[in-house]
């Protein structure tokens, strides 16, 4: 179940231990520019470098790590997912271009970034009980390409336990907000299939409304996660604009959110 704190909401399906997390709403940050105050964490609008790097700081503060690097990238909408240590916190991250990321490095701040995509977040054990963990930024693209499972594959090939591993899915654009247009069901239907298709994306009125929440939580069920350590934020940042940054709802006038999750140092 999902619940607000302070600036972030953060899911109970990681439990207490080392791994922290949470998804950023507008708010707590330090960015003065309406469309994307004040907790904005890409540069856009105006905004300053200064102002998002502050951000990140803050957002690191809310979740437990504080003074932790931050590690993200320029987002491409691929499944592109690698494995990252301290020696991939680099002074440019934008030049770097991937969309997830899992580690087993205490003391680093994965941060994926979104404003309607959906920013989901991984937590498992390895056989000896050590945290792993991972990020990925799926738009719907990456959704249906299956970038959560290229998430879990990694984890898994790093030693996680498929069984442990638990999942928050975090605010983004639900289905009551998320109209598309005939070529993007064609679309989804060649990259997945149909039946695919057909079971996350229906018509209604007319027009047709999507589901990335249904449709990465197959993907991820494919994969080996139980169905019960999936948690899905109910918040659609389309219908809530007012709390977090949603492209669609604002024409794209907005800022980023997103969702992070590190690692305490033991």
């Amino acid at each position: 179940m999902f619940h607000r704190r302070e600036h972030i909401v953060c899911s109970d399906i990681f439990g207490e231990g080392r791994v922290r997390h949470g998804f950023a709403t507008r708010s707590g940050g330090v960015s003065t520019i309406p469309e994307v105050s004040s907790m904005n964490v890409a540069v856009r609008m105006g905004d300053s470098l200064e102002n998002v790097e502050e951000n990140m700081k803050r957002l690191a503060a809310y979740v437990g790590l504080e003074g932790c690097p931050v590690i993200y990238s320029k987002q491409i909408h691929s499944t592109s997912v690698i494995r990252v240590t301290h020696d991939d916190v680099i002074p440019y991250p934008e030049t770097r271009e991937c969309d997830g990321y899992v580690t087993d490095t205490p003391g680093l701040l994965l941060l994926v970034r979104s404003a309607d995509c959906v920013p989901i977040l991984f937590s498992g054990e390895k056989e000896d009980s050590s945290p792993i963990i991972g990020a990925v930024h799926a738009g719907w693209r990456g959704t249906v390409s299956g970038i959560a499972g290229a998430a879990v594959r990694m984890m898994c090939d790093l030693g996680a336990r498929a069984e442990s591993i638990r999942v928050a899915v975090g605010p983004s654009i639900h289905d009551c907000c998320f109209e598309v247009k005939e070529d993007f069901v064609e679309s989804v239907r060649q990259m997945a299939g149909k039946d695919f298709a057909d079971r996350h994306i229906v018509k209604d009125g007319g027009g047709y409304f999507a589901s990335l929440q249904r449709m990465n939580t197959e993907i991820l069920e494919s994969h080996g996660i139980l169905r019960e350590n999936i948690d899905i934020s109910p918040d659609c940042t389309a219908h809530m604009s007012d709390i977090y940054h949603s492209h669609r709802a604002t024409s794209g006038m907005r800022g980023t959110g997103g969702g992070v999750i590190g690692i305490a140092k033991a």
